[in-house]
Protein backbone atom coordinates (compact mmCIF):
# COMPACT_ATOMS: atom_id res chain seq x y z
CA UNK A 1 0.00 0.00 0.00
CA UNK A 2 1.09 3.60 -0.20
CA UNK A 3 0.93 3.76 3.16
CA UNK A 4 3.87 0.58 3.71
CA UNK A 5 5.44 2.42 0.89
CA UNK A 6 6.10 5.82 2.26
CA UNK A 7 9.59 6.11 4.12
CA UNK A 8 7.31 7.97 7.21
CA UNK A 9 4.67 7.24 9.19
CA UNK A 10 1.11 9.47 8.17
CA UNK A 11 -0.03 10.03 11.99
CA UNK A 12 -1.91 13.21 13.01
CA UNK A 13 1.25 14.65 13.97
CA UNK A 14 2.54 14.61 10.30
CA UNK A 15 -0.68 15.71 8.94
CA UNK A 16 -0.47 18.73 11.73
CA UNK A 17 2.72 20.15 10.68
CA UNK A 18 1.95 19.53 6.64
CA UNK A 19 -0.90 21.84 7.06
CA UNK A 20 1.24 24.16 8.46
CA UNK A 21 0.79 27.60 5.89
CA UNK A 22 4.94 28.70 5.71
CA UNK A 23 7.24 26.84 4.06
CA UNK A 24 9.66 28.82 6.19
CA UNK A 25 8.29 27.00 9.38
CA UNK A 26 8.56 22.85 7.46
CA UNK A 27 11.99 23.77 6.38
CA UNK A 28 13.49 25.05 9.79
CA UNK A 29 11.76 22.25 11.46
CA UNK A 30 12.92 19.06 9.42
CA UNK A 31 15.54 21.24 6.37
CA UNK A 32 15.91 17.20 5.15
CA UNK A 33 12.74 16.74 4.25
CA UNK A 34 11.31 19.60 2.77
CA UNK A 35 12.76 21.72 0.20
CA UNK A 36 11.10 24.79 -1.41
CA UNK A 37 10.46 24.83 -5.03
CA UNK A 38 11.58 27.78 -6.59
CA UNK A 39 10.82 27.05 -10.49
CA UNK A 40 6.90 26.72 -10.21
CA UNK A 41 4.10 29.31 -10.65
CA UNK A 42 0.95 28.87 -8.31
CA UNK A 43 -2.29 27.36 -10.47
CA UNK A 44 -3.94 31.00 -10.47
CA UNK A 45 -1.11 32.67 -11.17
CA UNK A 46 -0.26 31.33 -13.80
CA UNK A 47 -3.90 31.19 -14.98
CA UNK A 48 -3.91 34.59 -15.14
CA UNK A 49 -1.07 35.74 -17.42
CA UNK A 50 -3.05 33.07 -19.96
CA UNK A 51 -4.79 36.02 -22.24
CA UNK A 52 -0.89 37.16 -23.23
CA UNK A 53 1.31 34.16 -22.12
CA UNK A 54 -0.43 32.72 -25.30
CA UNK A 55 0.38 35.11 -27.62
CA UNK A 56 4.40 34.79 -27.24
CA UNK A 57 4.78 37.74 -24.51
CA UNK A 58 6.98 39.07 -22.96
CA UNK A 59 8.33 39.18 -26.38
CA UNK A 60 6.28 41.74 -28.80
CA UNK A 61 4.38 39.30 -31.50
CA UNK A 62 1.81 39.82 -34.27
CA UNK A 63 -0.17 37.68 -32.40
CA UNK A 64 -0.57 39.98 -29.33
CA UNK A 65 -0.83 43.04 -31.72
CA UNK A 66 -3.62 41.37 -33.42
CA UNK A 67 -5.36 39.81 -30.82
CA UNK A 68 -5.16 41.39 -27.30
CA UNK A 69 -7.19 42.84 -26.00
CA UNK A 70 -10.21 40.78 -26.68
CA UNK A 71 -13.99 41.67 -26.61
CA UNK A 72 -15.54 39.28 -24.06
CA UNK A 73 -14.66 36.61 -21.79
CA UNK A 74 -17.41 33.68 -21.23
CA UNK A 75 -17.28 31.44 -18.06
CA UNK A 76 -18.74 30.67 -14.65
CA UNK A 77 -19.53 32.76 -11.45
CA UNK A 78 -17.83 30.00 -9.92
CA UNK A 79 -14.35 31.35 -11.14
CA UNK A 80 -15.07 34.91 -11.14
CA UNK A 81 -12.61 35.49 -8.14
CA UNK A 82 -9.97 33.10 -8.91
CA UNK A 83 -9.16 33.81 -12.68
CA UNK A 84 -11.15 36.16 -14.23
CA UNK A 85 -10.23 39.01 -11.51
CA UNK A 86 -6.27 38.12 -11.97
CA UNK A 87 -6.35 37.83 -15.53
CA UNK A 88 -7.83 41.60 -14.84
CA UNK A 89 -4.76 42.60 -12.21
CA UNK A 90 -1.86 41.19 -14.72
CA UNK A 91 -3.83 42.17 -17.63
CA UNK A 92 -3.65 45.94 -16.64
CA UNK A 93 -0.35 45.58 -14.87
CA UNK A 94 1.86 43.88 -17.50
CA UNK A 95 0.11 45.33 -20.62
CA UNK A 96 -1.43 48.54 -19.26
CA UNK A 97 -5.04 47.49 -20.61
CA UNK A 98 -7.64 44.80 -19.51
CA UNK A 99 -7.70 41.58 -21.43
CA UNK A 100 -11.60 41.87 -21.96
CA UNK A 101 -14.16 44.25 -22.03
CA UNK A 102 -17.27 42.08 -21.12
CA UNK A 103 -17.39 39.01 -18.40
CA UNK A 104 -20.18 36.99 -19.71
CA UNK A 105 -21.24 34.19 -16.65
CA UNK A 106 -23.07 31.49 -18.32
CA UNK A 107 -25.61 29.70 -16.47
CA UNK A 108 -25.42 26.22 -14.87
CA UNK A 109 -27.54 23.78 -17.38
CA UNK A 110 -29.70 21.37 -14.72
CA UNK A 111 -32.32 18.47 -15.19
CA UNK A 112 -36.01 19.10 -15.77
CA UNK A 113 -36.51 18.92 -11.98
CA UNK A 114 -33.70 21.88 -11.16
CA UNK A 115 -31.05 19.34 -9.88
CA UNK A 116 -27.74 19.27 -11.01
CA UNK A 117 -26.94 16.83 -13.49
CA UNK A 118 -24.84 14.03 -12.31
CA UNK A 119 -23.85 10.24 -13.11
CA UNK A 120 -23.88 9.71 -9.88
CA UNK A 121 -27.37 10.57 -9.67
CA UNK A 122 -28.39 9.25 -12.85
CA UNK A 123 -29.76 12.42 -14.29
CA UNK A 124 -27.45 13.51 -16.65
CA UNK A 125 -28.26 13.98 -20.33
CA UNK A 126 -25.54 13.71 -23.15
CA UNK A 127 -26.29 16.31 -25.38
CA UNK A 128 -25.75 13.26 -28.24
CA UNK A 129 -28.56 11.64 -26.90
CA UNK A 130 -30.96 14.97 -27.22
CA UNK A 131 -29.39 15.89 -30.70
CA UNK A 132 -30.12 12.23 -32.53
CA UNK A 133 -32.41 10.53 -30.24
CA UNK A 134 -32.21 7.26 -27.98
CA UNK A 135 -35.30 5.11 -27.18
CA UNK A 136 -35.55 4.01 -23.73
CA UNK A 137 -34.27 0.60 -23.78
CA UNK A 138 -30.71 1.96 -25.07
CA UNK A 139 -31.52 5.36 -22.26
CA UNK A 140 -31.66 2.61 -19.32
CA UNK A 141 -29.08 0.37 -20.30
CA UNK A 142 -26.73 3.67 -20.57
CA UNK A 143 -27.91 4.61 -17.04
CA UNK A 144 -26.93 1.39 -15.72
CA UNK A 145 -23.06 2.12 -16.75
CA UNK A 146 -23.36 5.38 -14.49
CA UNK A 147 -22.01 5.08 -11.13
CA UNK A 148 -25.10 4.90 -9.82
CA UNK A 149 -25.08 3.55 -6.23
CA UNK A 150 -27.29 0.35 -6.10
CA UNK A 151 -29.55 1.23 -3.68
CA UNK A 152 -30.76 4.23 -6.05
CA UNK A 153 -30.51 2.89 -9.16
CA UNK A 154 -33.91 1.24 -9.48
CA UNK A 155 -35.47 4.39 -8.01
CA UNK A 156 -33.88 6.52 -10.86
CA UNK A 157 -34.62 3.39 -13.95
CA UNK A 158 -38.15 3.89 -13.02
CA UNK A 159 -37.97 8.00 -12.84
CA UNK A 160 -36.44 7.42 -16.36
CA UNK A 161 -39.49 5.07 -17.58
CA UNK A 162 -41.67 8.02 -15.97
CA UNK A 163 -40.06 10.60 -17.82
CA UNK A 164 -39.36 9.20 -21.05
CA UNK A 165 -42.20 6.63 -21.09
CA UNK A 166 -43.28 4.32 -24.31
CA UNK A 167 -46.29 5.66 -26.18
CA UNK A 168 -48.51 5.36 -28.93
CA UNK A 169 -47.03 8.09 -30.76
CA UNK A 170 -43.36 7.31 -29.62
CA UNK A 171 -43.65 3.53 -29.21
CA UNK A 172 -40.19 3.12 -28.77
CA UNK A 173 -40.27 5.90 -26.06
CA UNK A 174 -36.93 7.78 -24.94
CA UNK A 175 -35.68 11.26 -25.75
CA UNK A 176 -36.88 12.24 -29.26
CA UNK A 177 -34.41 13.57 -31.63
CA UNK A 178 -34.11 17.72 -31.15
CA UNK A 179 -31.10 18.32 -33.53
CA UNK A 180 -28.27 20.25 -33.36
CA UNK A 181 -29.70 23.17 -33.88
CA UNK A 182 -32.86 22.18 -32.07
CA UNK A 183 -30.25 21.97 -28.93
CA UNK A 184 -28.63 24.72 -29.46
CA UNK A 185 -31.63 26.94 -29.86
CA UNK A 186 -33.61 25.41 -26.51
CA UNK A 187 -30.45 26.18 -24.26
CA UNK A 188 -30.53 30.14 -26.02
CA UNK A 189 -34.27 30.31 -24.80
CA UNK A 190 -33.35 29.27 -21.99
CA UNK A 191 -30.39 31.17 -21.18
CA UNK A 192 -31.76 34.11 -19.20
CA UNK A 193 -29.89 36.01 -16.76
CA UNK A 194 -30.22 33.96 -13.91
CA UNK A 195 -27.89 31.01 -12.74
CA UNK A 196 -29.49 27.94 -13.62
CA UNK A 197 -30.83 26.24 -16.87
CA UNK A 198 -33.92 23.53 -16.75
CA UNK A 199 -33.47 21.77 -19.38
CA UNK A 200 -36.57 20.77 -20.96
CA UNK A 201 -36.80 17.61 -23.25
CA UNK A 202 -40.11 18.46 -24.29
CA UNK A 203 -38.81 22.33 -24.55
CA UNK A 204 -36.28 21.04 -27.12
CA UNK A 205 -38.58 19.04 -29.11
CA UNK A 206 -41.06 21.52 -29.62
CA UNK A 207 -37.52 24.04 -30.67
CA UNK A 208 -37.37 21.04 -33.43
CA UNK A 209 -40.87 22.02 -34.54
CA UNK A 210 -39.34 25.68 -35.23
CA UNK A 211 -36.48 24.02 -37.73
CA UNK A 212 -39.37 22.30 -39.47
CA UNK A 213 -41.49 25.14 -39.24
CA UNK A 214 -38.43 27.31 -41.49
CA UNK A 215 -37.81 24.16 -43.50
CA UNK A 216 -41.44 24.39 -44.84
CA UNK A 217 -41.26 27.90 -44.85
CA UNK A 218 -38.59 27.36 -47.60
CA UNK A 219 -40.14 24.74 -49.33
CA UNK A 220 -43.44 26.18 -50.15
CA UNK A 221 -41.49 29.40 -51.32
CA UNK A 222 -39.62 27.36 -53.67
CA UNK A 223 -42.64 25.77 -55.35
CA UNK A 224 -45.24 28.90 -54.92
CA UNK A 225 -42.19 31.33 -56.69
CA UNK A 226 -41.61 29.17 -59.79
CA UNK A 227 -43.37 30.91 -62.30
CA UNK A 228 -42.37 34.50 -60.86
CA UNK A 229 -39.55 36.60 -61.37
CA UNK A 230 -37.12 37.94 -58.41
CA UNK A 231 -36.31 42.11 -58.39
CA UNK A 232 -34.59 43.87 -56.35
CA UNK A 233 -36.00 44.57 -53.41
CA UNK A 234 -35.77 48.34 -53.52
CA UNK A 235 -37.32 48.55 -56.70
CA UNK A 236 -40.62 47.12 -55.73
CA UNK A 237 -41.28 49.49 -52.56
CA UNK A 238 -43.94 51.19 -54.35
CA UNK A 239 -45.88 48.07 -55.41
CA UNK A 240 -46.06 46.49 -52.17
CA UNK A 241 -49.45 45.24 -51.01
CA UNK A 242 -50.55 46.39 -47.02
CA UNK A 243 -49.32 42.64 -46.19
CA UNK A 244 -46.07 43.09 -48.02
CA UNK A 245 -45.22 46.16 -46.55
CA UNK A 246 -46.43 45.03 -43.04
CA UNK A 247 -44.32 42.04 -43.09
CA UNK A 248 -41.07 44.23 -43.91
CA UNK A 249 -42.11 46.63 -41.05
CA UNK A 250 -42.12 44.01 -38.82
CA UNK A 251 -38.96 42.25 -39.72
CA UNK A 252 -37.05 45.86 -39.07
CA UNK A 253 -38.29 45.75 -35.67
CA UNK A 254 -37.68 41.88 -34.65
CA UNK A 255 -34.03 43.13 -36.17
CA UNK A 256 -33.78 45.90 -33.71
CA UNK A 257 -34.89 42.99 -31.07
CA UNK A 258 -32.31 40.71 -31.72
CA UNK A 259 -29.76 43.16 -32.28
CA UNK A 260 -30.12 44.97 -28.78
CA UNK A 261 -30.49 41.49 -27.08
CA UNK A 262 -27.01 40.23 -28.94
CA UNK A 263 -24.97 43.39 -27.22
CA UNK A 264 -26.72 42.77 -24.38
CA UNK A 265 -26.17 39.10 -24.15
CA UNK A 266 -29.39 38.25 -23.78
CA UNK A 267 -29.86 35.55 -25.97
CA UNK A 268 -33.08 34.49 -24.18
CA UNK A 269 -35.21 37.09 -25.57
CA UNK A 270 -32.89 37.12 -28.66
CA UNK A 271 -34.70 33.21 -29.41
CA UNK A 272 -38.16 34.49 -28.36
CA UNK A 273 -37.99 37.38 -30.77
CA UNK A 274 -37.09 35.53 -33.46
CA UNK A 275 -39.49 32.75 -32.59
CA UNK A 276 -42.46 34.75 -32.58
CA UNK A 277 -41.63 36.46 -35.62
CA UNK A 278 -41.31 33.70 -37.70
CA UNK A 279 -43.83 31.39 -36.20
CA UNK A 280 -46.96 33.98 -35.58
CA UNK A 281 -46.22 36.69 -38.08
CA UNK A 282 -44.02 35.45 -41.13
CA UNK A 283 -45.42 32.14 -41.28
CA UNK A 284 -48.91 31.88 -39.79
CA UNK A 285 -50.07 35.15 -41.48
CA UNK A 286 -48.13 36.38 -44.46
CA UNK A 287 -47.50 33.21 -46.25
CA UNK A 288 -51.41 32.39 -45.74
CA UNK A 289 -51.97 36.28 -47.18
CA UNK A 290 -50.15 35.81 -50.18
CA UNK A 291 -50.83 32.28 -51.42
CA UNK A 292 -53.39 33.58 -53.73
CA UNK A 293 -51.11 36.72 -54.79
CA UNK A 294 -48.72 33.63 -55.17
CA UNK A 295 -50.90 31.95 -57.65
CA UNK A 296 -51.21 34.89 -59.82
CA UNK A 297 -54.08 36.43 -58.64
CA UNK A 298 -53.31 39.98 -58.72
CA UNK A 299 -51.44 39.55 -61.59
CA UNK A 300 -47.31 39.47 -62.78
CA UNK A 301 -46.46 42.56 -60.87
CA UNK A 302 -47.81 41.81 -57.18
CA UNK A 303 -46.57 38.18 -57.78
CA UNK A 304 -43.35 39.32 -58.38
CA UNK A 305 -43.32 41.76 -55.51
CA UNK A 306 -44.32 39.18 -53.27
CA UNK A 307 -41.98 36.86 -54.44
CA UNK A 308 -39.31 39.39 -54.13
CA UNK A 309 -40.37 40.62 -50.21
CA UNK A 310 -40.75 37.09 -49.04
CA UNK A 311 -37.20 36.21 -50.23
CA UNK A 312 -35.70 39.15 -48.49
CA UNK A 313 -37.40 38.09 -45.59
CA UNK A 314 -36.59 34.40 -45.20
CA UNK A 315 -32.84 35.75 -46.21
CA UNK A 316 -32.95 37.98 -43.34
CA UNK A 317 -34.41 35.54 -41.06
CA UNK A 318 -31.73 33.12 -41.66
CA UNK A 319 -28.97 35.55 -41.00
CA UNK A 320 -30.57 36.84 -37.90
CA UNK A 321 -30.93 33.17 -36.32
CA UNK A 322 -27.30 32.44 -38.24
CA UNK A 323 -25.84 32.34 -34.91
CA UNK A 324 -28.36 30.28 -33.01
CA UNK A 325 -28.89 27.58 -35.83
CA UNK A 326 -25.64 27.33 -38.22
CA UNK A 327 -26.82 24.16 -39.63
CA UNK A 328 -30.19 24.50 -40.74
CA UNK A 329 -29.68 28.24 -41.81
CA UNK A 330 -26.40 27.83 -44.23
CA UNK A 331 -28.39 24.39 -45.72
CA UNK A 332 -31.47 26.22 -46.56
CA UNK A 333 -29.20 29.38 -47.38
CA UNK A 334 -27.32 27.91 -50.00
CA UNK A 335 -30.83 27.09 -52.08
CA UNK A 336 -31.80 30.76 -52.03
CA UNK A 337 -32.03 32.10 -55.32
CA UNK A 338 -30.34 35.93 -54.72
CA UNK A 339 -27.26 34.21 -52.85
CA UNK A 340 -24.30 35.87 -53.57
CA UNK A 341 -21.75 34.67 -51.31
CA UNK A 342 -20.53 31.34 -50.01
CA UNK A 343 -21.51 31.37 -46.67
CA UNK A 344 -24.44 32.41 -44.63
CA UNK A 345 -21.49 33.39 -42.12
CA UNK A 346 -19.70 36.01 -44.47
CA UNK A 347 -23.20 37.90 -45.11
CA UNK A 348 -23.70 40.78 -43.63
CA UNK A 349 -26.11 41.60 -40.67
CA UNK A 350 -29.16 42.43 -41.58
CA UNK A 351 -29.76 46.08 -42.36
CA UNK A 352 -32.13 48.63 -40.76
CA UNK A 353 -33.63 50.66 -43.21
CA UNK A 354 -35.16 53.78 -41.89
CA UNK A 355 -37.91 53.97 -44.18
CA UNK A 356 -39.52 51.03 -42.75
CA UNK A 357 -37.69 50.43 -39.57
CA UNK A 358 -40.38 53.20 -37.86
CA UNK A 359 -43.35 52.74 -39.93
CA UNK A 360 -46.15 52.79 -37.96
CA UNK A 361 -46.96 48.75 -39.00
CA UNK A 362 -43.48 48.01 -37.29
CA UNK A 363 -45.56 48.25 -33.88
CA UNK A 364 -48.16 46.33 -34.47
CA UNK A 365 -48.84 42.97 -33.50
CA UNK A 366 -50.79 40.86 -36.53
CA UNK A 367 -51.46 37.61 -34.23
CA UNK A 368 -52.61 39.65 -31.15
CA UNK A 369 -54.85 42.05 -33.51
CA UNK A 370 -56.27 39.30 -35.33
CA UNK A 371 -56.66 37.80 -32.20
CA UNK A 372 -58.57 40.75 -30.81
CA UNK A 373 -60.63 41.43 -33.95
CA UNK A 374 -62.15 37.96 -34.16
CA UNK A 375 -63.03 38.16 -30.55
CA UNK A 376 -64.67 42.15 -30.92
CA UNK A 377 -66.58 40.69 -34.01
CA UNK A 378 -68.09 37.64 -32.76
CA UNK A 379 -68.76 38.94 -29.16
CA UNK A 380 -70.54 42.90 -29.75
CA UNK A 381 -70.80 42.68 -25.75
CA UNK A 382 -67.38 42.69 -25.46
CA UNK A 383 -67.50 46.30 -24.14
CA UNK A 384 -68.37 47.09 -21.03
CA UNK A 385 -71.90 48.90 -22.90
CA UNK A 386 -71.66 46.44 -25.52
CA UNK A 387 -71.73 50.11 -28.04
CA UNK A 388 -68.84 49.73 -29.66
CA UNK A 389 -67.93 45.73 -30.19
CA UNK A 390 -68.78 45.92 -33.95
CA UNK A 391 -67.34 48.91 -34.76
CA UNK A 392 -63.66 47.74 -33.92
CA UNK A 393 -63.05 46.02 -37.22
CA UNK A 394 -64.37 48.90 -39.39
CA UNK A 395 -62.27 51.42 -37.46
CA UNK A 396 -59.37 49.64 -37.86
CA UNK A 397 -59.35 48.10 -41.72
CA UNK A 398 -60.43 51.47 -42.55
CA UNK A 399 -57.70 53.16 -40.53
CA UNK A 400 -55.05 50.54 -42.79
CA UNK A 401 -56.50 51.32 -46.04
CA UNK A 402 -56.79 55.00 -45.71
CA UNK A 403 -54.62 56.23 -47.95
CA UNK A 404 -52.25 53.33 -47.56
CA UNK A 405 -49.85 53.90 -49.97
CA UNK A 406 -48.55 57.35 -48.45
CA UNK A 407 -49.94 57.29 -44.74
CA UNK A 408 -48.46 53.77 -43.69
CA UNK A 409 -45.43 54.79 -44.46
CA UNK A 410 -44.61 58.10 -42.83
CA UNK A 411 -42.52 57.60 -39.91
CA UNK A 412 -44.17 57.01 -36.51
CA UNK A 413 -43.21 60.44 -35.17
CA UNK A 414 -45.40 62.06 -38.03
CA UNK A 415 -48.51 60.46 -36.54
CA UNK A 416 -48.07 61.74 -32.80
CA UNK A 417 -46.82 65.15 -33.87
Amino acid sequence: SLHDALPFSIDEEFVRVFAVASTDDLAAKDPKRWVQEDDVLDTWFSSGLWPFSTLGWPEKTADLDAFYPGAVLETGSDILFFWVARMVWFGNYFMGKSPFKDVFLHTIVRDAAGRKMSKSEGNALDPLDVMNGITLDDLLAKTKTYPVPPAKLDKVLKGIEKEFPKTELRPEGGIPPAGADGLRFTLAALSSHSRDVKLSVPRATGYRALMNKIWNAYRFGAIAGEKAVLKPFESVRSTMSLADRYIVARLQRVVDEVSVAIDEYRFDGMSNSFYSFFWDEFCSNYIELIKGTLDGDGGDDARDTSWTVFVHVLDSALRLLHPLCPFLTEDIWQRLPNKILFFTLLAAWVLLFQFWGNSILGYIHAPSLFAWLREAYGNPDSSSDGSYGNFIPFLVVGLFWWKRQEMLALPLQTWTA
